[in-house]
């Protein structure tokens, strides 16, 4: 019986190992914007403590990466509510409003977002996995309120209707929600909904002096 605990007990402990080993982020000081240059898919917001963010938001990995005073331009977007589908004409499809802004590394290893939208930005990363999911902290912009910092997690699509990889998203809503509690928020919000469908597919264009920059071809494990 006492062999019995002693297996039981020691098989945990490894399952707690090997679960804490599966949610150790990347390495946060390496990363100078959400997603690398080069990235193929776009990052779709799945969960926010801000009530009322643009509905379907996604942001793309910028042109190049970023650097302190120089930035980087990238593109984002969002499902245009707004505009109410036109069924006389058997248009169905709610448009996307596509954006585009600057982001740049900023100070103590902060990335700086800039757009006419929301103004300037300012994100720190709380945990990331690889083109899987990123958790953020933002403070700044033309939000209702300035003085709260919004939790948020970014989910990864690389190919249409799939978000990164299950395990590894898991862990970033974990994330999520440790870093809400710290911040004593209660409220948190999805920004899913079933007129996203599929996001959009970002292609930026280069001068036949600029090289597109590459990244290791890395699937979601």
């Amino acid at each position: 019986m006492l062999q019995l605990v002693a297996f039981i007990t020691a098989c945990c402990i490894v399952a707690i190992a090997h679960a804490k080993r599966g949610c150790e982020t990347d390495n946060l000081e390496n990363e100078k914007s959400i997603g690398r240059a080069g990235e193929s898919g776009v990052y779709i917001l799945s969960s926010s403590t801000y009530s009322h963010p643009e509905r379907c938001l996604y942001v793309a990995p910028p042109k190049y990466t970023p650097a302190k005073g120089s930035p980087a331009e990238y593109k984002w977007g969002y499902m245009n509510a707004t505009e109410i589908p036109d069924t006389a004409t058997g248009t169905t499809e709610i448009p996307w409003a596509e954006k585009t802004g600057g982001v740049y590394e900023g100070e103590n290893k902060s990335i700086i977002y800039s757009n006419f939208e929301h103004s300037s930005t300012t994100v720190r990363l709380k945990y990331y996995h690889e083109r899987n999911c990123y958790v953020t902290v933002r403070s700044g912009g033309k939000y209702e309120d300035v003085t709260v910092k919004i939790v948020e997690m970014w989910q990864y699509t690389h190919i249409p209707g799939t978000e990164g990889n299950r395990n590894n998203t898991l862990c970033c809503s974990q994330k999520f929600q440790e870093v809400k509690a710290r911040r004593g928020i209660a409220n948190a919000y999805g920004n899913r909904h079933p007129i996203c469908k599929v996001y959009p597919t970002v292609t930026y264009v280069y001068s036949v002096n600029e090289t597109a920059p590459t990244v290791e071809n890395k699937e979601t494990e």
